[in-house]
């Protein structure tokens, strides 16, 4: 633990760790608390450390293979544009940036309406049959990233 005085007047704080000597090293799981005493650290279960790290970042897709997931499928009676809601496994703590990345099998996929909850997809079908767009391979995702 290291313990500090803080001036009345300071703006910012910056904490740092220097090494003397070139290591490998593994720091994490640090708390700042006010106060002279330092807190008992706790970890939070894996799960709740993954639900938190998911209101910031989440990624849909990544599989290889066709068909991978997520995969859009939609009658179309010519042109039309399906549009399809997707969800987030946690919600978001704002409004994300939601990026297609990657070359997708089948029509382009557009991003409408991201909200904290999730975001729709829309593709425009290519003729008068079932239309599809899928994940083919491991570069092919749908990120969320909500930056507070």
């Amino acid at each position: 633990t290291v313990t500090i005085t803080i001036p009345t007047n300071a703006t910012n704080i910056t904490l740092a760790v220097k090494f003397d000597a070139s290591t490998t090293a593994y720091l994490d799981n640090a708390t700042a608390v006010i106060g002279s005493t330092a807190q008992t650290y706790y970890p939070l279960h894996p799960a709740d450390e993954w639900e938190r790290a998911q209101r910031y970042y989440e990624v849909h897709g990544g599989l290889a293979g066709a068909p991978g997931w997520p995969i859009f499928t939609a009658y179309t009676p010519s042109t039309d544009q399906p549009r399809f809601v997707v969800t987030f496994a946690v919600r978001k703590a704002v409004v994300p940036t939601v990026t297609v990345n990657g070359t997708w099998t089948g029509p382009a996929l557009t991003i409408e309406s991201p909200n904290e909850a999730g975001y729709a997809a829309r593709f425009t079908g290519t003729a008068a049959t079932f239309n599809q767009t899928y994940t083919n391979s491991a570069d092919d995702t749908i990120t969320a990233e909500a930056n507070p």
